[in-house]
């Protein structure tokens, strides 16, 4: 038998492999789909079975949990009248409850109200006098009062893992006096077995989880007990069940292996139970029939290729003999004739196709035939050497006028370099420029004197190469083009030398020159142009814009706002159009070193050239002299200080605007008067006397004084009085500058406000307080009288802020500046240290101690009463509507007695700071006195009444 020939480059096979990989593709697919369904149907089901089974073991688990502490919550109750006799009536009472030891396989304790062990079941283990209070389950029933299951811990007497919950023991008022506190032994036999003693499947099985601690309390691999779960991050599918989730979800356990788990809560003790399957044995039946679809799939696919293959064979025949016909065409030079249709079906169709574009090639092949005789002919006729070179530098083609000066064809030129035609010194020249071209692709225009080979003479050439590149945009070839400009250049030549001998000729002439063309553009300048030019320049050594040659004079000059520079483009344009014979201007020209004024003249060229002669001559100390006495005028009428020139007697000759605008006098009401008009009152004799001697001796004073407007305001002035001397050094005139510092000083108390006040509740900050507390100490050494220092931190105040936001917390931190401003005197200090932190400083209290500490104790429990009323507080923004909100808040205080160790103002803080937060600690809404020659003593808030 004779197989068939497969070949890639053929059509029939790459189809069949197409079609043979979309069949695969369809049914490794849909197998692909099938498994996946299936699989997620059976990973749902298990999961809802699993889930089941979790949530019958939670439920047993919780009801266990409740049991116990309902037990102990019965036991809790009968001890209330024993928990405040002798302890060993509670040891009695304990062990009339043996039942407890079935519950509770660890034991029972009884705990005194500060978690120390005062009954123990049984005594065996030696309980007794041990403290508990670090337990978290103990913590909540004695400090909190509610009874709780704690966290599994490794027994102080059992050194075993054990399980601890308690309730507390409650007195007929609801006070805490104890608490009972049943103990779970999970080395041994315990309510929990029932979860580690089952197995799920063959090799799944049951944990019981603490998430609050992350540890597994029991599981059917006792060797998991107390085990730390992972990390957060390591597995997220566990950190989800901890979170509380409670279903199921498939994840890679901390060995690797892939497993299904389901949890279900323990409601009571914030724990869950989970259930877990090894994938391997949950999906182990999709598998048989993942494989199943998977060889009936390679069956089918090599039966279809095998089909495919002998059909587009069969249907393909007429296409390969076209293709073949067509390879054939393209090996002729002949003009292709019409292919044969063999049957009238889509194949008959393509061929007729092929026919159609067959004739289209022809049409088409002609047109270029005709083209390329065209573009030859225009290249041969064409005024310039245009040559092609390839990447080695031979000549590719050249046209007649490039062959001409060498007296070669065409032929005897294509095929060789550059060597056949220059030196050895062009021929270096010529391809170091091809080298740019050809391996950088830059288009080069450069020109280039070489001696022809044929006669031995030189010529210039102009020569423009640019690369030739092929369809994948690679350089195979340059292109060169070639003007040969050796008479131009000659005239150039001549041209140059007639310009060096008229620029010789203007850089002579002391005066700056500039020739200007018909248009307005420089075309010559002198050397003193030149200097002038660079003198005026932005940059250092680059002469100032538009002053070169090539450049527009008329654009430098219509640029300016300033009118004489208008004007010089007005008039030099009169002389070019005639209209003016000739024109003289005065105008600026100022560089960054200097000011300078010019005169410029402006002169036609003759009546043979149109263009003008453009010369200007300094006229700088004219002008400068012209200027400083307008510039003086201006200063004096337009400075912004007020300015008065008065006699040596003191007559006032002449004021500037300033000063009438400061004193609200007009020019005609002060002239001839004296400047005593303005006096306010506030300066005694001493200060005017003083100004005068010191103007007398250094001959100008300068400071601050109050002087009084037209209006008769008084506002304060920064005044310089100068005698000004005339060239015998006797005083003729005094010039009086003042300038309106009203603002000024307005600036300066604000700033004093920020510096030293609290924004929001307007009272004496941190700073402004220490510097009283500092005069206290002072003021203490001197008179001997006791002095006190209030710490206070509000309660309550942060739920306030984050419940009802910062504006309701500002208008609070307001009223309870009040509050606080009304419990003190005049002379005492309240002070805001920042957030809901006061401070309150008594000052000069008896000298005897104890009368001062009694008024101390009564200002703070004052103050704490009146901190305790109820709070209304209206907040609303613009466009909202108003809201009231009702909040109680209590404070809690320390209070330091000054002490003649006190050295610095941060001991005494410090102190006061101690004793708040001991108030704190001691339950809040209460005060704190600290003394370190005595005992702190806390004062409760009745025993102050």
């Amino acid at each position: 038998m004779k197989l068939p020939n497969f070949r890639w480059r053929t059509l029939n096979t790459r189809v069949t492999f197409v079609t043979l990989c979309i069949f695969l593709a369809s049914i490794w697919l849909l197998a692909w789909y099938a498994s996946h369904v299936l699989r997620g149907d059976m990973q749902r089901l298990l999961g809802e079975q699993q889930f089941s089974t979790a949530t019958i073991m939670a439920a047993g688990v919780n009801d266990d949990l409740a049991e116990r502490l309902h037990a102990l919550e019965v036991v809790a109750g009968t001890f209330v009248e024993a928990a405040a006799r002798d302890p060993s009536e509670l040891q009695m009472r304990l062990e009339r409850y043996p039942v407890l030891v079935d519950l509770f396989n660890g034991g029972v304790m009884v705990l005194d109200v500060h978690g120390t062990a005062i009954a123990d079941m049984p005594r065996s283990v030696g309980r007794i006098g041990l403290n508990y209070m670090e337990r978290d389950h103990v913590a909540a029933a004695l400090g909190e009062g509610r009874a709780m299951v704690g966290r599994p811990v490794i027994g102080k007497k059992l050194s075993a893992p054990v399980l601890g919950m308690s309730v507390p023991i409650r007195d007929a008022q609801g006070r805490v006096l104890g608490a009972v506190f049943g103990v779970t032994d999970l080395s041994k036999a315990n309510f929990i077995d029932k979860i580690a003693r089952n197995v799920y499947g063959r090799t799944g099985g049951y944990v019981l989880v603490a998430p609050q601690y992350r540890v597994v309390l029991a599981a059917s691999d006792k060797r998991r007990i107390m085990e730390v779960l992972p990390a957060p991050g390591v597995i997220p599918a566990i950190d989800r069940f901890l979170d509380g989730y409670e279903g199921s979800a498939v994840f890679r356990n901390v060995a690797g292996v892939e497993i299904l788990g389901s949890a279900k809560g323990v409601p009571l003790p914030g724990w869950y139970v989970a259930v877990v399957l090894p994938i391997e044995e949950a999906f182990a039946p999709i598998r048989e029939v993942q494989r199943r679809v998977l060889a009936a799939a390679f069956l089918l696919s090599l039966l279809v290729a095998g089909l495919t293959w002998v059909l587009l064979k069969r249907q393909l025949a007429p296409i390969l003999n076209t293709v073949k016909t067509l390879a054939a065409f393209s090996d002729s030079e002949q003009f292709p004739h019409p292919l044969p249709i063999v049957r009238a079906d889509e194949v008959g169709e393509l061929i007729g196709g092929f026919n159609r574009l067959l004739d289209a090639l022809s049409q088409r092949k002609r047109a270029l035939k005709e083209n390329e005789q065209k573009l030859a002919t225009i290249l041969q006729s064409v005024d310039a050497h245009i040559y092609m070179k390839d990447r080695n530098g031979r000549y590719l083609f050249a046209n007649r006028k490039a062959c001409e000066p060498f007296g070669l064809t065409e032929s005897e030129i294509v095929g060789y370099g550059d060597e056949k035609l220059f030196d050895a010194e062009t021929v270096a020249r010529i391809r170091m420029v091809d080298a740019q071209v050809l391996e950088n692709g830059d288009s080069v225009r450069t020109e280039q004197t070489v001696q022809i080979s044929k006669d031995g003479g030189t010529s210039t050439y102009l020569t423009f190469k640019l690369p030739l590149r092929d369809e994948r945009g690679e350089i195979y070839a340059l292109c060169g083009i070639s003007t040969d400009i050796t008479e131009r250049k000659q005239v150039e030549e001549t041209l140059r030398e007639s310009r060096v001998f008229v620029q010789g000729v203007l850089d002579s002439v002391p005066n700056q020159i500039a020739v200007l063309d018909g248009d307005g553009m420089i075309v010559a300048v002198n050397e003193p142009w030149r200097r002038f030019a660079i003198e005026n320049g932005v940059e250092p050594g680059k002469p100032a814009p538009n002053t070169d040659v090539g450049t527009s004079y008329l654009a430098i000059c219509g640029a300016s706002d300033n009118g004489a520079s208008g004007g010089a483009s007005d008039g030099i344009r009169a002389v070019l159009d005639g209209r003016l014979p000739s024109f003289s201007l005065e105008y600026p020209c100022h560089s960054p070193h200097a000011q300078r004024w010019f005169t410029m003249t402006v002169n036609p060229l003759g009546a043979s050239r149109k263009g003008v002669v453009v010369m200007h001559s300094d006229i700088t100390s004219r002008k400068l002299a012209e200027d400083g006495l307008r510039l003086a005028a201006s200063v004096f009428t337009h400075a912004y200080e007020g300015i008065a020139l008065t006699t040596v007697t003191g007559e006032i000759i002449d004021v500037n605007d300033a000063f009438c605008r400061i004193t609200g006098y007009s020019r005609e009401e002060v002239l001839g008067g004296n400047p005593r008009i303005l006096k306010s009152g506030r300066h005694d004799e001493a200060f005017y006397a003083s100004l005068w001697q010191r103007l007398a001796e250094e001959g100008s004073w300068q400071g601050e004084m109050w002087n009084r407007r037209k209006s008769g305001e008084i506002y304060p002035e920064q005044k310089t009085i100068t005698a000004v001397r005339d060239e015998h050094g006797q005083v003729r005139h005094y010039v009086a500058l003042g300038s309106d510092i009203t603002e000024r000083k307005n600036m300066e108390e604000q700033i004093r406000q920020l510096a030293f006040y609290d924004p929001l509740t307007n009272l004496p900050n941190r700073r402004l307080f220490h510097d009283r507390l500092r005069q206290a100490l002072a003021a203490r050494k001197r008179t001997g009288c006791q002095s006190a220092l209030l710490f206070l931190d509000l309660d309550n105040f942060k739920p306030l802020n984050d419940t009802h936001g910062h504006d309701v917390g500002d208008l609070l931190l307001v009223e309870v500046a009040r509050r606080l401003q009304s419990c003190v005197r005049e002379i005492d200090t309240v002070a805001r240290f920042g957030g809901d932190e006061f401070v309150v400083m008594l000052g000069d209290l008896q000298p005897d101690r104890v009368e001062s500490r009694r008024h101390a104790e009564f200002v703070a429990q004052k103050v704490l009463e009146r901190l305790s009323d109820p709070y209304e507080l209206t907040a609303g923004h613009a466009g909202e509507r108003a809201r009231t909100v009702r909040h109680r808040c209590s404070a809690s205080i320390g209070v330091a007695m000054f002490l003649d160790t006190d050295a610095s103002e941060d001991l005494i803080l410090k102190r006061a700071d101690a004793a708040m937060y001991q108030a704190k600690e001691a339950g809040r809404g209460a005060i704190r006195f600290i003394d370190p020659e005595e005992e702190p003593m806390l004062v409760e808030p009745d025993a102050l009444g």
